[in-house]
């Protein structure tokens, strides 16, 4: 008879199995509504900022003699980096709710310096005499433009100075692919001269914020008051510190080893163009995201129940009374009440303070019931207790993302070596003999 039982709460916990399934699609579901939302709020408002600039933006025309009466004329770009460029930015973050879903938006101040060096002076004009197949060229546009990726986070105008003067600014950043942002025209003694430029912006976004570094050498400095930041994309910081108040960082990169131009001048002439590979990239993410929690913890709903079980039918087959197989699916179903607690806290709460409530609120119901169905406080306490660890020791593993795995692995080794030692003396043969009955079910 108790192989039966076996039989049939092994049929238990692939049941219960159903209920788990259901709850893991109602974390995702809750997860892809908070994405949602957190997209809403950034259409309102501004959304993850990419910056592009500055960069000195030359439009020349060349003129090419087939004949020597006729001549093909073509709009060229020539895009040229600062031989330095410094930017130094600081963005201050706050966390904005829609109902129990939260976006993380920044208000963020940027200095740039720029020392751009002296270009090739070029005709205004083109020569008369053309020889059959020589190329002219001449500038007829110039200047520096600076991009940014939703142009709805400039809430004030930025400032320029070119060589220590103030310059006025030009809506639109001149380039075609890149055209939200401003530009400022240089003159031709700029040009020939060289010139350094000073940028000066307040910029609001959300989620994250790049920048794409467009000087031969760049460097960039950035702090924030976010403790979070993951700092993703192929170039990550030389420098960064991160701390219960923030965190500060530093990028390095040059043309040589990050050769952004090359992409950019293509940028110059098409629609559409692709540059954000080449950036230096901070996401503000939230290290405690509820559902990623709660996806990570309904993955050992199975290992809890399992060995919840094992424990019940244990405590069953060393008393002489046995138990009903509706008392092991109350059992299961509180086990699996847990996860749907935890997620409708979590979104209140936070995941730490539900995790212990609801944790707690699971041992009382288990200890409560299983001390009147095994007829002993003591042992529906020691149960519950039993229970309770266990949910303690995986939340640790929940913190643990790195080991995780070998968290997970050596608490299902050191559990099943107690249950191992705690039964080593038990004589099975007897005690099932002892204890089947034809009530064993009933």
């Amino acid at each position: 008879m108790f192989k039966n039982k076996i039989v049939l709460i092994a049929g238990l916990i692939l049941l219960l199995w159903l209920p788990v399934g259901v709850i893991y699609n109602l974390v995702l579901e809750r997860s892809a509504l908070n994405l949602q939302v957190q997209a809403d709020i950034s259409d309102s408002s501004s959304g993850e900022q990419t910056m592009v600039g500055p960069v000195l933006v030359q439009q020349l025309e060349k003129r090419k003699a087939t004949t020597p009466s006729t001549v093909q004329d073509e709009i060229v770009w020539q895009l040229n980096g600062a031989q330095q460029l410094s930017v130094n930015s600081d963005a201050q973050v706050e966390q904005r709710s829609r109902g129990l879903y939260r976006v993380r938006v920044y208000q963020s101040k940027h200095l740039m310096q720029a020392e751009f060096a002296p270009v090739a002076e070029l005709p205004s004009g083109f020569l008369p005499e053309a020889v059959i197949g020589h190329e002219q060229l001449r500038r007829l546009d110039s200047y520096v433009a600076f991009s940014v990726s939703d142009v709805r986070g400039l809430s004030t105008l930025p400032q320029v100075k070119i060589n220590g003067e103030p310059r006025d600014i030009i809506a639109g950043s001149g380039i075609t692919g890149l055209p939200n942002g401003v530009r400022v025209l240089i003159h031709n003694d700029e040009l020939r001269q060289g010139f350094k430029l000073e940028l000066q912006l307040d910029l609001q976004g959300s989620r994250g914020i790049q920048l794409i570094p467009t000087g031969e050498s760049t460097e960039w400095t950035m702090q924030s008051n976010w403790q979070d930041p993951a700092f993703v994309g192929r170039f990550l910081p030389q420098q960064r510190e991160v701390r219960a108040d923030g965190f500060s960082a530093k990028w390095q990169s040059t043309q040589l080893s990050n050769p952004t131009l090359a992409s950019l001048v293509n940028c110059a002439v098409q629609e559409r163009c692709a540059v954000a590979g080449s950036s230096f990239a901070v996401d503000l993410v939230e290290a405690a995201n509820p559902y990623q929690q709660n996806e990570r913890a309904i993955k050992y709903a199975i290992l809890v129940i399992v060995l919840s079980f094992a424990w019940f039918y244990l405590a069953e087959i060393l008393q002489t009374k046995p138990l009903h197989l509706m008392q092991y699916l109350l059992v299961g179903l509180t086990l699996v009440m847990f996860y749907l607690l935890l997620l409708s806290l979590s979104e209140v709460v936070g995941f730490a303070l539900a995790y212990g409530i609801a944790s707690a609120a699971c041992a009382a119901l288990l200890a409560f019931y299983l001390s009147a169905a095994l007829k002993s406080w003591a042992r529906g306490g020691a149960m519950a207790g039993a229970y309770a660890v266990l949910q303690g020791l995986l939340y640790l593993i929940l913190q643990a993302e790195t080991f995780a795995l070998l968290s997970g692995s050596l608490l299902m080794f050191v559990t099943l070596a107690a249950l191992m030692v705690a039964t080593r003396h038990i004589d099975w043969q007897q005690l099932m003999a002892k204890n089947s009955n034809p009530d064993a079910l009933s």
